[in-house]
């Protein structure tokens, strides 16, 4: 079972690369894109590894029943989180700083 997860992991990680660098004039990096990217990735290669449905049929699927778009805006929702709280962190302590 972990040898399983294992290769679909392996094989996210590979498309992700491949994708990447296919790209003529290279995009500038976006963690959120990334992030994205790869978390589908791996639920595409899960899916594929236990229905041995081909990529494309699996990929109309999930944009069919709106997975990707989800999973898009879930992403986005965790960047803005973190984003924000690493803000509110760097204000407080720059607040404490200018009070001491």
């Amino acid at each position: 079972m972990f040898e399983q997860i294992l290769y679909a992991i392996l094989g996210a990680i590979s498309y992700l690369a491949l994708m990447y660098f296919k790209k003529e004039p290279r995009p500038p990096f976006s963690k959120e894109q990334f992030t994205l990217t790869l978390l589908l990735g791996l639920v595409v290669g899960l899916i594929q590894f236990y229905t041995v449905l081909p990529f494309d049929a699996i990929m109309s699927y999930l944009i069919n029943l709106g997975i990707v778009a989800f999973l898009e805006s879930l992403i986005k929702l965790a960047w803005n989180f973190y984003l924000r709280t690493q803000v509110m962190s760097l204000e407080k302590k720059e607040t404490e700083e200018t009070l001491a």
